[in-house]
C-alpha cells in the first residue's frame, strides 16, 4: 500500500490522529455554515484514510466471519481434540493466551467482552478499558505462567 507522501511522512497514529482532526474541521464547518476549500493533496490524503478506514472495517468483519465459522466448526466437531483445536487457533489469532489463568467461563466473559456502542467515541474508550484490562491481565499472565507452566515444562 503506497501512502501519499504527506502521510507517508507520519507515524501510524499521527495519520490517524489527522484524519479525525480533518474530519471535526469538516463537521464544524458544516454546522457552522462555513466554506471549506479542500486542497488536492488534502482530499488525496483524506480519501486514502477513508479509504483505509473501510479497509479496516473490512478486514474486521472478515476476521469476525471466520471466528465465528471456527466456532461453528467446534460445535460441528465431533472429536474433542478437533474441537479444541478449532478453537484454539481462532484464539491463538487474537494473540492473547490470558484465558489460560481464568477458571470462570463467565468471569472471562464479563472482563474480556466489549459493549455494544452507540457511538465511534463510546467505542473508543471501550477499547481503551479493554487495552487496560490486557495490559492487566498480562502483567498477572506472566507470573501465572511462572507459577503454573514452568515447572510442568522442567
Amino acid at each position: 500500500m503506497k501512502f501519499p507522501k504527506q502521510l507517508n511522512d507520519m507515524k501510524p497514529q499521527e495519520r490517524w490522529d489527522w484524519h479525525e482532526r480533518q474530519k471535526q474541521i469538516l463537521r464544524d464547518a458544516v454546522k457552522n455554515g462555513v466554506k471549506v476549500e479542500l486542497t488536492a493533496e488534502l482530499l488525496e490524503c483524506f480519501m486514502f484514510m477513508n479509504d483505509l478506514t473501510e479497509l479496516k472495517h473490512c478486514q474486521m468483519i472478515a476476521m469476525h466471519n471466520n471466528a465465528i465459522t471456527a466456532i461453528g466448526s467446534a460445535l460441528i466437531e465431533q472429536d474433542d481434540e478437533m474441537r479444541n483445536e478449532w478453537l484454539l487457533n481462532t484464539f491463538e489469532q487474537a494473540d492473547d493466551p490470558t484465558y489460560q489463568m481464568y477458571k470462570d467461563a463467565q468471569e472471562f466473559f464479563d472482563r474480556k467482552s466489549l459493549p455494544f456502542p452507540e457511538s465511534v467515541l463510546e467505542h473508543r474508550q471501550n477499547i481503551e478499558k479493554q487495552n487496560t484490562i490486557f495490559d492487566q491481565d498480562n502483567a498477572k499472565f506472566e507470573i501465572w505462567y511462572q507459577e503454573n507452566i514452568v515447572p510442568i515444562l522442567k
